[in-house]
């Protein structure tokens, strides 16, 4: 395990710091610099702005203003993969990497072969958030079609909020949800 700090930039009175007090080792990599002494485990500062090639392209895209050709990049390599699980580190990434550029992402969208790549890509983030709000709707739809059941008892056998929710076989651990709502509508 090695602990890493990922900047954008350098923070030149850090570094200042690292080099004269001798902890700093300078990396095989470009924007890749080892910390000795501060923890037993390996210590990294990674610059992302520092780091060159293909391989380093998505730690450079998590950074706000990413490159378009770095999100490209990532794109790329995920529709060539074929393993289920880096598939889904893959998806991670890209939601992470959309939610810091918006706009690089728009500009991707906008093309063709990069959209219907990106679309097969979150295709299973955006399926599994459809099927999350559908659940809360329908929790939501449910909840209310109860309260109105209540309501209506309680209106025409002229009897508690207690005792209508005995009536509808309202479930104690869900009687406290629908008190609050009564009284709040009062």
């Amino acid at each position: 395990m090695t602990i890493s700090i990922f900047r954008a930039k350098k923070n030149r009175e850090l570094f200042r710091r690292l080099e004269k007090a001798g902890q700093l080792v300078k990396g095989n990599a470009q924007g890749i610099y080892y910390v000795k002494g501060l923890t037993d485990l390996p210590f990294q500062i990674v610059i992302t702005g520092e780091l060159a090639g293909a391989e380093y392209a998505a730690y450079r895209a998590l950074t706000e203003g990413a490159d378009k050709t770095d999100v490209e990049q990532i794109i790329e390599d995920v529709e060539k993969e074929t393993d289920s699980v880096i598939r889904r580190h893959y998806q991670i990434l890209l939601s992470q990497i959309s939610r810091k550029n918006i706009e690089t992402m728009e500009s991707i969208r906008g093309e063709n072969e990069m959209e219907d790549a990106l679309m097969e890509l979150l295709r299973d983030r955006i399926d599994r958030e459809i099927s999350e709000r559908e659940q809360q709707v329908k929790q939501q739809v449910e909840q209310e079609e109860k309260l109105i059941a209540i309501k209506n008892v309680m209106k025409s056998l002229r009897i508690s909020e207690e005792k209508a929710m005995d009536v509808l076989d309202i479930p104690q651990s869900q009687r406290e949800i629908y008190m609050g709502l009564l009284i709040r509508e009062k």
